[in-house]
This record gives C-alpha cells, structure tokens and sequence, in this order.
C-alpha cells in the first residue's frame, strides 16, 4: 500500500508543480483590468486539470477561482478619470465637480484603494457633523443609487458615522434613504449606541422612533404616507 501511495505521489506533484506560477501570476490578475489575460490563464488551467485529473492542479484551479469572483460584481475601481474626480468632488464638497463626474460616467459605487466607496469616505474622513456642501453631495451620491450601508473593516456604516459624529441632518439623509437603523459594527455598538455614547439626545430620539426601538421600518412608513 505504501508504495502504492509513493507511485501516486510522484505521479502527481512532479507534473503540475511547474504549474504553480501560472496560479500565482492569475491570483495577480484579479488586480489588473484585461480580464481577457485572466481568462486565457484560467482557461489554460482548466486543460491542465481536465487532462491529467492531477489533485494539484484542481487545488490551484479553486483557488484561481476564488481570487477571480473575489471582487463584488458591479463594483468599480476609481482607476478612470471621471471615478477620480467623482473622489476629489466628494472629498472636497464640491457638488458641481461631482455632478460633472457622474455625467462623465462616474459609478457611484466606485471604491478607492482602501475599498471604500465615496459615501463611506466622505462620512469616514469627517472630524465633525457636515457641512452644507458635503451634505448635498452625500444626497446627491443617493439620488443616483449610492449603495446607503457599505462597511469598513469595523463594519461601521455611514449611518453609525453620522451617528458618531453628532449629525442629526446627516442622521435623517440616511434613515430617509433607508439606511438599516439597527446594524452593529464589529464592537457590537449601533448608531443608537454612539448617540447615547455622544449625549446626543436628539439623535438618540430620532434614531428610537425610526427603526431602533420599534418594529416599522422608515420603509414601512413611507408607504403609509
């Protein structure tokens, strides 16, 4: 038996272990745009598994796989000019600037190199409730579908930010595009929980009477009016 399982071995590793560059060059891939190159690669792979039915070379095809669906589905990067410009409007609260974008094609849903989108940055890079400007690109990112409840590593939502930093108005854009009231980051603390933590009764008010403390959802709501 065991010389069995030395021939299967040597059968198997020597074969395709010359293959293990070729998944670390796709494993790269995910991070640059010709997707056709990827596919090629991918496609290449697939032969080699499908021909020799080698256990290693099935292993590197998951894991190629893996790093190719690992990037959400609709979500682009801020690699063309107009996602570029759509990060400098919204940074700076430069609502024209950032209406200019979203005409040139700008994704609302662009992420930047730390894999945040603009709604997520503009809120996270705040040391204080917004300004009127920055307010109105925050609406403006909504308007055109800004997804209302990406997450940091923490898990921490525009929202639980808004919350965070004291801004009642802020707070109310996000509920009334439907913000989800009751998300914890990964502390285990809500929005509500940082205005309670902030003293903020306002938000703490609001926050209650708009999905924290009470089964109707602002949706719900909505469709009563």
């Amino acid at each position: 038996m065991h010389k069995n399982l030395r021939s299967l071995r040597k059968s198997l590793v020597p074969a395709h272990i010359g293959y293990l560059p070729l998944a670390i060059c796709l494993l790269r891939l995910r991070l640059c745009r010709p997707a056709h190159l990827a596919t090629h690669l991918h496609a290449r792979l697939l032969r080699v598994a499908s021909r020799t039915a080698g256990l290693l070379a099935l292993v590197l095809l998951a894991t190629a796989g893996c790093a190719r669906s690992a990037e959400p589905a609709g979500l682009a990067s801020p690699s063309s000019p107009a996602d570029q410009k759509l990060f400098q409007a919204v940074q700076q609260g430069n609502l024209p600037w950032l209406k200019a974008a979203i005409t040139e094609g700008a994704s609302v849903n662009c992420r930047d190199t730390n894999g945040l989108p603009p709604l997520l940055v503009l809120l996270r890079s705040a040391d204080g409730p917004l300004d009127k400007e920055k307010r109105q690109c925050a609406a403006c990112l909504l308007e055109h579908g800004a997804a209302v409840d990406p997450m940091d590593n923490d898990r921490r939502t525009p929202l639980i930010y808004a919350a965070r930093l004291g801004d009642l108005e802020t707070v109310r854009l996000l509920v009334e595009a439907e913000a989800f009231v009751m998300a914890r980051d990964r502390f285990h603390k809500s929005a509500l929980f940082y205005a309670v933590e902030a003293n903020r009764r306002d938000i703490v008010l609001y926050l209650a009477a708009n999905g924290d403390l009470v089964s109707l959802s602002i949706k719900e709501k909505k469709a009563k009016r």
